[in-house]
């Protein structure tokens, strides 16, 4: 992803391996940002939740699955940051920009037709 960097790649998916990475936060500012995987099923899902970084809390889960044509690529986000509930909604713009993008990313790298599936907030 553009202005991310990977300081540290993860080993595999299966729980327990981490991924610590530089992002963006604001223009010209980047913050570590540290990923442990905790929880797996092998060609179904893992989870990865920010030990640090720069949410009070953030849980990822990407999940796949078969849609008939081809693998449906699924994320579901939970977050918190600080400022919430205020930061919510700019937070999330932020994030739905962000993953518009990885699955563009996706898409291309894997030579296949891209429909991103808008996300919500709950």
């Amino acid at each position: 992803m553009p202005g991310i960097e990977v300081l540290e790649k993860p080993k595999g998916l299966e729980k327990g391996n981490r991924a610590v990475l530089k992002v963006p936060l604001l223009p010209f500012f980047k913050v570590r940002w540290e990923a442990l995987h905790v929880d797996y099923q092998e060609g179904k899902f893992f989870v990865d939740r920010q030990v640090s970084g720069p949410f009070a809390e953030f849980e990822h889960r990407h999940e796949f699955s078969d849609d008939g044509d081809g693998s449906l690529l699924k994320d579901e986000i939970r977050f918190r940051f600080f400022m919430d509930p205020i930061s919510k909604y700019f937070v999330f713009l932020l994030l739905r920009m962000q993953f518009s993008l990885r699955h563009k990313t996706t898409a291309s790298e894997l030579q296949t037709s891209r429909h991103f599936v808008d996300c919500t907030l709950e």
